[in-house]
Protein backbone atom coordinates (compact mmCIF):
# COMPACT_ATOMS: atom_id res chain seq x y z
CA UNK A 1 0.00 0.00 0.00
CA UNK A 2 0.83 3.27 -0.82
CA UNK A 3 2.18 5.34 2.30
CA UNK A 4 3.64 8.73 2.21
CA UNK A 5 6.18 8.42 0.10
CA UNK A 6 6.67 4.73 -0.18
CA UNK A 7 5.16 1.16 -0.59
CA UNK A 8 4.90 -0.51 2.33
CA UNK A 9 4.46 -4.45 2.39
CA UNK A 10 1.99 -6.10 4.52
CA UNK A 11 -0.16 -9.60 5.16
CA UNK A 12 -2.48 -10.99 7.58
CA UNK A 13 -3.35 -13.52 9.02
CA UNK A 14 -5.98 -15.59 10.99
CA UNK A 15 -8.84 -14.55 12.59
CA UNK A 16 -9.42 -12.76 16.36
CA UNK A 17 -8.40 -10.25 18.27
CA UNK A 18 -6.03 -8.20 16.07
CA UNK A 19 -1.85 -8.04 16.85
CA UNK A 20 0.84 -5.75 14.90
CA UNK A 21 3.65 -7.41 14.86
CA UNK A 22 6.83 -4.79 14.25
CA UNK A 23 10.31 -6.68 13.45
CA UNK A 24 13.54 -5.46 14.07
CA UNK A 25 15.68 -2.86 12.77
CA UNK A 26 17.11 -4.03 8.88
CA UNK A 27 14.82 -7.09 9.16
CA UNK A 28 11.56 -7.82 7.84
CA UNK A 29 7.92 -9.06 8.94
CA UNK A 30 9.40 -12.81 7.86
CA UNK A 31 11.45 -12.60 10.90
CA UNK A 32 7.89 -13.29 13.39
CA UNK A 33 7.53 -16.47 11.20
CA UNK A 34 7.85 -19.01 14.28
CA UNK A 35 4.98 -16.51 16.06
CA UNK A 36 2.79 -15.80 13.33
CA UNK A 37 1.55 -19.76 12.93
CA UNK A 38 0.91 -20.20 16.57
CA UNK A 39 -0.54 -16.40 17.34
CA UNK A 40 -2.90 -16.48 13.90
CA UNK A 41 -5.04 -19.58 15.80
CA UNK A 42 -6.43 -17.37 18.16
CA UNK A 43 -5.65 -13.62 16.90
CA UNK A 44 -5.73 -11.74 13.48
CA UNK A 45 -2.16 -11.33 13.13
CA UNK A 46 -0.88 -8.22 10.72
CA UNK A 47 3.08 -7.83 9.78
CA UNK A 48 4.88 -4.98 8.27
CA UNK A 49 8.03 -4.54 6.41
CA UNK A 50 9.20 -0.97 7.91
CA UNK A 51 10.02 1.66 5.12
CA UNK A 52 12.92 0.93 3.60
CA UNK A 53 13.05 -3.02 4.84
CA UNK A 54 11.86 -6.21 3.23
CA UNK A 55 9.35 -5.54 0.69
CA UNK A 56 8.64 -2.44 0.71
CA UNK A 57 10.48 0.73 -0.81
CA UNK A 58 12.72 3.30 0.43
CA UNK A 59 13.03 7.02 -0.35
CA UNK A 60 15.86 9.69 0.45
CA UNK A 61 14.12 10.94 3.23
CA UNK A 62 15.66 10.71 6.70
CA UNK A 63 14.18 7.39 8.81
CA UNK A 64 12.85 8.19 12.19
CA UNK A 65 10.58 5.89 14.59
CA UNK A 66 8.50 8.77 14.79
CA UNK A 67 8.31 8.72 10.57
CA UNK A 68 8.18 4.84 10.33
CA UNK A 69 5.13 5.29 13.57
CA UNK A 70 3.25 7.32 11.32
CA UNK A 71 3.81 5.27 8.32
CA UNK A 72 2.30 2.09 10.35
CA UNK A 73 -0.43 4.24 11.91
CA UNK A 74 -1.73 5.27 8.28
CA UNK A 75 -1.78 1.66 7.16
CA UNK A 76 -3.60 0.23 10.01
CA UNK A 77 -6.07 3.09 9.85
CA UNK A 78 -6.34 2.40 6.07
CA UNK A 79 -7.00 -1.30 6.29
CA UNK A 80 -9.23 -1.12 9.51
CA UNK A 81 -7.79 -2.84 11.66
CA UNK A 82 -8.94 -1.50 14.48
CA UNK A 83 -6.11 -0.62 17.45
CA UNK A 84 -4.41 -3.69 17.66
CA UNK A 85 -2.26 -4.96 20.33
CA UNK A 86 1.58 -4.01 19.17
CA UNK A 87 4.10 -6.50 19.60
CA UNK A 88 7.58 -4.85 18.57
CA UNK A 89 11.13 -5.74 19.08
CA UNK A 90 14.06 -4.00 19.23
CA UNK A 91 13.67 -1.10 16.65
CA UNK A 92 9.85 -2.60 16.21
CA UNK A 93 9.53 -1.63 20.07
CA UNK A 94 11.03 1.84 19.57
CA UNK A 95 8.04 2.01 16.58
CA UNK A 96 5.64 0.79 18.93
CA UNK A 97 6.40 3.20 21.73
CA UNK A 98 6.73 5.88 19.05
CA UNK A 99 3.12 4.57 18.32
CA UNK A 100 1.45 4.83 21.82
CA UNK A 101 2.97 8.64 22.23
CA UNK A 102 1.80 9.99 18.88
CA UNK A 103 -1.22 7.53 18.14
CA UNK A 104 -2.08 6.57 21.69
CA UNK A 105 -6.06 5.56 20.20
CA UNK A 106 -4.93 3.49 17.79
CA UNK A 107 -3.64 0.90 19.44
CA UNK A 108 -5.03 -1.09 22.58
CA UNK A 109 -1.69 -2.43 24.02
CA UNK A 110 2.22 -2.38 23.62
CA UNK A 111 4.66 -5.27 24.31
CA UNK A 112 8.21 -4.30 24.21
CA UNK A 113 10.63 -6.62 23.93
CA UNK A 114 14.45 -6.07 23.47
CA UNK A 115 13.71 -2.07 23.90
CA UNK A 116 16.73 0.17 24.60
CA UNK A 117 14.64 3.72 25.64
CA UNK A 118 18.05 5.11 25.47
CA UNK A 119 21.69 4.94 23.72
CA UNK A 120 23.08 4.42 27.22
CA UNK A 121 21.34 1.19 27.61
CA UNK A 122 22.76 -0.55 24.65
CA UNK A 123 25.80 -3.41 25.23
CA UNK A 124 29.20 -1.73 24.92
CA UNK A 125 30.51 -2.41 21.55
CA UNK A 126 27.68 -4.17 20.31
CA UNK A 127 27.91 -3.24 17.02
CA UNK A 128 31.30 -5.04 16.89
CA UNK A 129 30.32 -8.63 17.83
CA UNK A 130 30.22 -11.71 15.86
CA UNK A 131 26.32 -11.88 16.45
CA UNK A 132 25.89 -8.44 14.97
CA UNK A 133 27.66 -8.80 11.99
CA UNK A 134 26.31 -12.36 11.35
CA UNK A 135 22.72 -10.37 11.59
CA UNK A 136 24.12 -7.64 9.48
CA UNK A 137 25.07 -10.27 6.98
CA UNK A 138 21.86 -12.51 7.23
CA UNK A 139 19.32 -8.97 6.50
CA UNK A 140 22.16 -8.38 3.51
CA UNK A 141 21.08 -11.89 2.05
CA UNK A 142 17.53 -11.19 3.13
CA UNK A 143 17.17 -7.71 1.28
CA UNK A 144 18.75 -9.23 -1.76
CA UNK A 145 16.01 -12.07 -2.39
CA UNK A 146 13.18 -9.84 -1.21
CA UNK A 147 13.42 -6.24 -1.94
CA UNK A 148 12.24 -4.44 -4.96
CA UNK A 149 15.45 -2.60 -5.60
CA UNK A 150 17.90 -5.15 -3.98
CA UNK A 151 20.96 -2.51 -4.77
CA UNK A 152 19.26 -0.06 -2.21
CA UNK A 153 20.32 -2.12 1.00
CA UNK A 154 23.73 0.00 1.55
CA UNK A 155 21.44 3.45 1.35
CA UNK A 156 19.34 1.88 3.92
CA UNK A 157 22.27 1.06 6.23
CA UNK A 158 23.09 4.34 5.75
CA UNK A 159 19.58 5.70 6.78
CA UNK A 160 19.62 3.44 9.76
CA UNK A 161 22.96 4.19 10.60
CA UNK A 162 22.08 8.03 11.22
CA UNK A 163 18.98 6.81 12.88
CA UNK A 164 21.21 4.99 15.53
CA UNK A 165 23.74 7.38 15.47
CA UNK A 166 20.86 10.21 16.96
CA UNK A 167 18.81 8.11 18.64
CA UNK A 168 16.90 7.16 20.80
CA UNK A 169 16.88 9.55 23.44
CA UNK A 170 13.59 8.64 25.62
CA UNK A 171 13.21 10.93 28.53
CA UNK A 172 12.03 9.68 31.97
CA UNK A 173 9.34 12.41 30.71
CA UNK A 174 9.07 11.46 27.51
CA UNK A 175 8.15 7.75 29.01
CA UNK A 176 5.58 9.42 31.69
CA UNK A 177 3.52 10.44 29.24
CA UNK A 178 2.52 6.65 27.78
CA UNK A 179 -0.66 5.83 28.23
CA UNK A 180 -1.38 2.87 26.54
CA UNK A 181 -0.97 -0.60 28.81
CA UNK A 182 2.58 -1.44 28.08
CA UNK A 183 4.67 -4.83 29.15
CA UNK A 184 8.50 -4.63 28.63
CA UNK A 185 9.58 -7.96 27.66
CA UNK A 186 13.59 -8.25 28.85
CA UNK A 187 15.75 -11.25 28.00
CA UNK A 188 18.23 -12.70 30.54
CA UNK A 189 20.75 -12.62 28.22
CA UNK A 190 20.51 -9.57 25.54
CA UNK A 191 23.34 -9.15 23.40
CA UNK A 192 21.89 -5.68 22.70
CA UNK A 193 20.15 -3.97 25.18
CA UNK A 194 21.48 -3.96 28.89
CA UNK A 195 18.84 -6.06 31.05
CA UNK A 196 18.28 -3.57 33.76
CA UNK A 197 18.24 -0.29 31.09
CA UNK A 198 15.14 -2.40 29.85
CA UNK A 199 13.50 -3.29 32.91
CA UNK A 200 13.71 0.45 33.82
CA UNK A 201 11.53 1.12 31.08
CA UNK A 202 8.56 -0.44 32.78
CA UNK A 203 9.69 1.83 35.84
CA UNK A 204 8.83 4.90 33.97
CA UNK A 205 5.95 4.29 31.85
CA UNK A 206 2.76 4.58 34.06
CA UNK A 207 1.39 1.10 35.02
CA UNK A 208 3.31 -0.74 33.01
CA UNK A 209 4.99 -4.00 33.56
CA UNK A 210 8.39 -5.81 32.91
CA UNK A 211 8.54 -9.61 32.24
CA UNK A 212 11.67 -11.55 31.98
CA UNK A 213 12.47 -14.33 29.60
CA UNK A 214 15.07 -16.22 31.21
CA UNK A 215 17.46 -18.25 29.59
CA UNK A 216 17.43 -16.51 25.75
CA UNK A 217 18.86 -13.76 24.25
CA UNK A 218 17.59 -10.72 21.75
CA UNK A 219 17.10 -13.22 19.36
CA UNK A 220 14.33 -15.20 21.54
CA UNK A 221 11.46 -15.62 19.37
CA UNK A 222 13.98 -17.74 16.79
CA UNK A 223 16.13 -18.85 19.78
CA UNK A 224 13.27 -20.40 21.95
CA UNK A 225 10.14 -19.58 20.14
CA UNK A 226 7.79 -22.14 22.59
CA UNK A 227 9.25 -20.47 25.50
CA UNK A 228 8.71 -16.59 23.57
CA UNK A 229 5.29 -17.63 22.25
CA UNK A 230 3.72 -18.79 25.54
CA UNK A 231 4.96 -15.77 27.40
CA UNK A 232 3.37 -13.40 24.47
CA UNK A 233 -0.02 -15.14 24.73
CA UNK A 234 -0.48 -15.15 28.06
CA UNK A 235 0.39 -11.07 28.23
CA UNK A 236 -1.98 -10.88 24.90
CA UNK A 237 -4.89 -12.52 27.17
CA UNK A 238 -5.07 -10.05 30.16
Amino acid sequence: MQVDDVELYYAVYGKGPRVLLLHPGLGHGDYWANQIGPLSQDYEVMVVDLRGHGRSTRSAKPITYELMADDVTYLIRRLHFGEPAVVGWGDGALVGLEMARRHPKRLSKLIAFGMAHDVSGLQPGVDQTPTFIEYVHKTAADYDRLAPAPKDFNATVDQMEALWAASPHYTARDLASVKTPTTIMVAEHDEWVIPEHAEQAAQLIPGAQSVWAPKVSHFAPWQAPKKFNDGLKLILAH
